[in-house]
């Protein structure tokens, strides 16, 4: 692979960790990922300074930690379970809404 092709980003719809994917790359712009090639220079996923990127680490983790379980919940099974990962999961939007 030469450094003008593009590498394309399979994922599942539903998976929280593509979803991760697919809203970094939104956030900064970015249509498709370059295998080599200087995207990164311009929009760098992480922020220079280090206590932003501390920042971007501590909710990429909450997010991981936090909505992936409830989320499963929501989708796997039904009845009082899916009940509770609603609960937990709108907590979970309470705590983003305030940040």
């Amino acid at each position: 692979m030469d450094g003008g092709e593009e590498v394309i980003l399979l994922d599942a719809h539903s998976s929280v960790f593509c979803m991760r994917v697919r809203l970094a790359l939104a956030e900064k712009g970015i249509d498709t990922l370059m295998r080599r090639g200087n995207w990164h220079d311009k929009n760098p996923l992480m922020p220079s300074d280090s206590y932003e990127t501390a920042q971007a680490r501590f909710w990429a983790d909450f997010l991981d930690s936090k909505v992936y379980n409830p989320g499963k919940r929501i989708w796997a099974t039904k009845g009082e379970e899916q009940e509770l990962g609603k609960k937990e999961f709108i907590e979970i939007l309470k705590t983003l809404e305030g940040e």
